[in-house]
């Protein structure tokens, strides 16, 4: 149920009412809301990137001085001061902050932000809303809101109040020289108070620093035994770079967590010579890629003569993908590029003979279609009379396939897709080829679609080898293992002992099974147990002794030991094996797709995952496009469905055009329609028809629904065909000329034939019998 509360207080700020009500329906309350940045509203609320940003500057808005630049204040205070404020807003939505000083806020309309300077550094900052300076005014809000002032503060004469919304920790320490004042000026040292000029752009302070973060626990997490709450110990610890984990001290790493420092060490060292060895390898592709696109340019300069030119820039491109990918062959690769240039030349050719051959009946196609017609028909051998039946018959099927101007093709793919949408059954089914696994298909699965959902009911991915390993089931079973999430009780049994020590019982068969060691096993459990918990090696089993030996911290402790993640990629369960034709193919429960790609040995351009919205933020929003049409069709195809693709590559276009997935419903592209009788007739009716009467929202009728629900016919098609009437041209004409030619005609016709006007008669002049231009009063607009 929405927040009524953070609805109004954004709906204050400046925020619309249905952006209002989008963030107010995730339950967050504005108090909260006042503590995120732009990325964290946008994950939160589920928000687009520009909304999240409209919402962050509306909640904290920069004041500007008299001279146009940014103001704030720095203020001094004791750090007990500072603890009581801090411990006082966790439980109030504001507070005031008394001076015994003047501050001048004369030209500075709140809100003001303000940095708190605590033993000669800068850690926190805040949001003055309103400053109180005159005494009687002072006194009187000291008095009407005294259980707004921490206790330490009550009772205190002050000269200046400032209310507080806000105090936040800065993302990184600053200090006085940092600061500048509102010229620009060094800021001396004070007493009390600076005004300073407000340049630090915290949101963009605070993305630098979670793109670093999020850089080096990815980093972190690829280090052979390292899990997310091993690589957030570590950045936590100040290391944020591989290196840095090279050169710290053993005591550094043990208090992150880390069980042998010299171990992991090693690990890291690996790590980093596998990344220059990549590096190197990119290094030289790139090199190599050079000096193809330098040799098929010099090539095709000199073959252009024999032919209609030289290569456009998209064969170029074909020629030079063929040869990225294929294995390089230092004595052959310039015949083999000699060989691509001149066929691509001949198909060429052919391309601007048949544009040649189509430019005299007007036919006309898009670049691709001219290009794969040349490349297919270079190899039949045709004369150009047969060449022009071909390029007519093509025409006639593209044109076919042409939308005809005005035609209703949201309502045409809807029909399309939902009529057989309705015959889809509700079943969950196996996984093609794997019965071991299920994944939810028919109506359920395309109403996932539809609707953006954020993570599918039953996530899955396939994930392909490279090409030299794909035939091994060693390596295939490796690579599994590392994806496959591998808790401890599926590699030892865990139970407790009548001394109140946990023991843990390893399986030497699993842990060979799960390509797991012992000593991994060991410095996992020793960065999990918690401060005076003792953990015994005793050979076959490892003791654990909770630092409460009592039965219920036993079983808790237990618990948490069991589900202690040894190895495997987040938010993938299990990772079974295939045999395809290619080879083994990996397919997994949960889909993680960044992490995965990171592992070595998996084809990184043959992934796939049916999370859409994981695609979007890894691939990119075209991705995300192809993935919803892929989806899509394959859910109507495992029906027996057929439906154009067309009608859903139209869907997709609309769910991504604005550079996110945007669901289609009240939340996404219906609720954002103009109409309020096309979002009425959607869903919660009454809701949308009260609060348009309320705001005075007037529809002018101008699509396909809401003409529909009110009998119009729709401009659309036929219907988007008009007829006006224009006065000025109905006053030139002579209306008894009118009234004759529009008579019925008997006898001898002879009122008709009188009206003809001659052709020397000038416009407006209609003598006697002069025929009227009926027609010119009467204006076609549309196709007609």
């Amino acid at each position: 149920m929405a927040r009524k509360d953070t609805v109004t207080a954004l709906m204050k700020r400046g925020i619309s009412e249905e952006l209002a009500e989008r963030i107010g329906a995730t339950g967050i309350n504005f108090k909260d809301l006042n503590t995120l940045f732009t990325n964290e509203i946008m994950n939160m609320c589920k928000l687009g990137k520009d909304e999240a940003k409209l919402v962050y500057r509306s909640l904290h808005p920069k004041p500007t001085g008299t001279q146009g630049s940014r103001v704030g204040f720095l203020i001094r205070l004791e750090k007990d001061q500072l603890d009581e404020y801090l411990e006082f807003l966790q439980t109030h939505h504001k507070s005031l902050l008394g001076l015994d000083f003047d501050v001048e806020t004369d030209d500075v309309d709140p809100p003001i932000s303000f940095y708190l300077l605590v033993g000669g550094r800068v850690d926190f900052f805040g949001t003055v809303s309103r400053v109180y300076r005159d005494r009687t005014e002072v006194n009187k809000i000291l008095i009407k809101e005294a259980g707004f002032i921490p206790g330490g503060s009550r009772g205190k004469d002050f000269t200046t109040c400032l209310r507080l919304t806000r105090i936040f920790p800065m993302l990184k320490s600053w200090g006085l020289s940092d600061f500048t004042d509102p010229d620009g000026n060094p800021l001396p040292e004070f007493t009390q108070y600076a005004r300073i000029r407000d340049e630090i752009d915290l949101e963009t302070e605070h993305g630098k620093i979670e793109e670093e973060m999020e850089q080096a626990l990815k980093e972190f997490r690829a280090i052979k035994g390292i899990g997310p709450s091993k690589a957030e110990a570590l950045y936590d610890n100040g290391f944020s770079t591989l290196s840095a984990l090279l050169t710290a001290s053993r005591e550094d790493l043990r208090a992150s967590g880390i069980g042998n420092p010299d171990t992991f060490k090693k690990h890291v060292e690996r790590l980093m010579k596998d990344r220059e060895e990549v590096s190197e390898e990119a290094g030289t592709r790139e090199f190599r890629s050079n000096i193809f696109i330098d040799a098929l340019r010099e090539l095709s300069g000199k073959l252009a003569g024999e032919h209609t030119g030289p290569l456009n820039s998209l064969r170029e491109t074909k020629i030079l993908d063929d040869l990225n990918k294929r294995e390089f062959d230092p004595d052959g690769w310039g015949k083999d590029l000699e060989a691509a240039i001149e066929r691509e030349m001949l198909y060429q050719d052919m391309e601007h003979h048949l544009r040649e051959l189509g430019g005299r009946e007007d036919i006309t196609f898009p670049y691709a279609i001219w290009r794969d017609l040349a490349d297919h028909l270079y190899h039949e051998n045709m004369d150009d009379a047969m060449l022009m039946k071909v390029l007519a018959r093509a025409h006639n099927d593209y044109m076919l396939r042409t939308i005809d101007p005005t035609e209703a093709t949201g309502i045409v793919a809807a029909q399309s897709i939902g009529e057989p949408g309705t015959q889809m059954t509700m079943r969950t089914f196996h996984y093609a080829g794997v019965a071991e696994m299920n994944v939810t298909l028919g109506l359920p699965r395309l109403i996932e679609i539809v609707d953006a959902r954020e993570t599918p009911k039953t996530p899955v991915m396939v994930i392909h080898l490279e090409p030299e390993i794909r035939s091994e089931r060693e390596k295939a079973k490796e690579i599994a293992s590392l994806i496959e999430t591998t808790k401890l009780k599926d590699v030892a049994a865990i139970g407790g002992r009548d001394d109140l020590k946990i023991e843990v019982r390893l399986d030497p068969a699993a842990l060979e099974r799960h390509y797991i060691t012992r000593e991994s096993i060991i410095q996992k459990l020793q960065g999990k147990i918690m401060a005076k918990e003792d953990l015994e090696d005793g050979g076959a089993s490892i003791f654990i002794t909770p630092k409460e030996r009592t039965n219920k911290v036993l079983l808790e402790r237990k618990s948490v030991i069991e589900n202690l993640v040894i190895k495997g990629v987040p938010g993938i369960e299990r990772a079974l094996i295939r045999k395809d034709p290619e080879g083994y193919v990996i397919y997994t429960e949960g889909s993680n797709i960044a992490e995965v790609m990171n592992l070595p040995g998996v084809d990184q351009r043959r992934i796939e995952t049916n999370n859409i919205t994981e695609i979007s933020q890894v691939l990119g929003i075209e991705a995300a496009r192809t993935a919803i049409i892929n989806e899509a069709k394959h859910v109507l195809d495992e029906q027996g469905l057929n439906v154009d693709i067309r009608h859903l590559m139209l869907v997709a276009d609309v769910m991504t055009s604005g550079g996110t997935i945007e669901a289609i419903g009240r939340h996404g592209i219906s609720g954002r329609k103009v109409s309020v009788l096309a979002r009425a007739a959607f869903e919660i009716t009454t809701n949308i028809m009260l609060r348009s009467a309320i705001t005075g929202e007037v529809d002018y009728l101008n699509g396909v629904a809401e003409n529909i629900i009110v009998g119009n016919p729709v401009a659309l098609g036929t219907g988007a065909v008009e007829v006006v009437f224009d006065a000025e041209k109905l006053a030139k004409i002579d209306m008894e000329c009118v009234e004759a030619a529009t008579a019925p005609i008997t006898g001898s016709g002879e009122g008709v034939e009188s009206c003809l006007v001659p052709e020397t008669v000038s416009e407006g002049e209609h003598p006697k019998g002069g025929a009227p231009d009926t027609d010119a009063a009467l204006v076609g607009h549309g196709d007609s």
